[in-house]
């Protein structure tokens, strides 16, 4: 793609968070669930590859404490045959990840608090409003924040890559909670030039300690356009 058309493309997706590039690699996600326990947590994000057409299925367990992986994930799949369904894909990551899903519990699916799709027409990428239970009237609020920063191998987009920061604010005279900032970007992401929120997952009762994740969609350098990926920011809520 065109370097132009592909900073077009980038910019309404960033502005819009809703608007996809004719070219370019979408996934899609999949939440698995927590342990029973919530000290783990487990999301698939699959799709088909941009420019080589092969399926491809990620499986990623998180624990959640201390943000680092588990249960030796990722699983990753790529199925080298544009011939095979994605859906092939996806159950060879099922496979690889099932003994480790089942020894770390992963059984419980938490409650999804609020969901931002990509697809939604007219939502703030950046921002999500929500409560924490049906009967809690008080209300929690997501803000991100992007900021430009470098990374390595992304020759002719310097100017484009993004870090971001993400703030959890609550009610109640209640502090903000510092989720994530960016020091530095890891190679994992890509070349990242925007970012959205998309999901949040809470397990256990709000009023106790809790974990919470936030589902963030990353925006990055693919060969005809835009790919979408997604990552997992954990917090423990008290």
């Amino acid at each position: 793609m065109h370097r132009l058309a592909l900073h077009l493309a980038v910019s309404i997706s960033i502005l819009f968070g809703t608007s996809l590039a004719k070219a370019g690699d979408y996934a899609e996600r999949r939440i698995i669930g927590f342990s029973v326990n919530g000290a783990y947590f487990a999301y698939e994000q699959f799709g088909v590859q941009d420019g080589s057409g092969f399926p491809y299925s990620d499986i990623f367990i998180l624990n959640v404490a201390s943000d680092t992986w588990a249960g030796g994930s990722p699983f990753r799949t790529r199925l080298d045959d544009d011939t095979q369904g994605v859906n092939a894909a996806r159950t060879v990551s099922r496979n690889s990840a099932a003994s480790a899903l089942v020894s770390l519990g992963i059984q419980d699916a938490g409650r999804l608090l609020a969901a931002n799709p990509i697809t939604e027409s007219g939502a703030d990428a950046h921002q999500l409003t929500f409560r924490p239970t049906p009967q809690f009237s008080a209300e929690w609020r997501l803000d991100m924040n992007e900021y430009p920063m470098t990374a390595s191998g992304c020759s002719g987009f310097e100017s484009d890559i993004r870090g971001f920061a993400l703030v959890l604010a609550r009610d109640g005279g209640q502090p903000s909670l510092n989720m994530h900032e960016d020091t530095s970007i890891p190679s994992s992401r890509k070349c990242p030039i925007g970012y959205g929120i998309s999901d949040v997952i809470i397990h256990g009762d709000y009023n106790a300690p809790s974990q919470l994740i936030v589902l963030v969609r990353v925006l990055s350098v693919g060969f005809e356009g835009p790919n979408m990926r997604y990552i997992a920011i954990p917090a423990i809520i008290n």
